[in-house]
């Protein structure tokens, strides 16, 4: 394990003339300030849960209505790796009708309602949302 701190790593960065970056800053700690990286990883954290609950009007009788929708609609959950139309995407709104919002990792929306029957799923959805691209893209 290799300790630094934010001045050891600033020194670095300016001494060999590099940007103020996350990945830059880790090329600095490893002690290869100049190592030009093969790969560019965009990664992006999900949420796992709705906060919410339950609904804030209580009906009579007591009983507190969900707030949640259900975890899976037709067999795709909230942030599923997607293939729409030959392009890549994430789920990043369901509703009970079939109907789907879907985004690219950026968060450009592909389509805003798009049916489950034209979507092909990738992947299950995990805690981040991760897509490797070449450096040059």
């Amino acid at each position: 394990m290799r300790y630094t701190y934010g001045y050891i790593t600033k020194h670095a960065r300016i001494e060999n003339g590099l940007e103020k970056d996350h990945n830059t800053d880790a090329r600095c700690i490893s002690g290869n300030p100049k190592a030009r990286p093969a790969d560019v990883w965009l990664m992006k954290k999900t949420r796992c849960h709705n906060r919410q609950m339950h609904k804030m009007k209580i009906p009579k009788g007591g009983i507190k209505l969900p707030n949640q929708a259900p975890p899976v609609l037709y067999g795709f959950r909230l942030f599923d790796k997607v293939m729409l139309d030959n392009r890549i995407g994430f789920v990043y709104g369901r509703r009970t009708s079939g109907y789907f919002l879907v985004k690219d990792i950026k968060g450009n929306v592909l389509s805003n309602g798009v049916s489950y029957k034209k979507l092909k799923l990738i992947q299950k959805r995990r805690n981040f949302i991760v897509d490797r691209r070449d450096a040059n893209h």
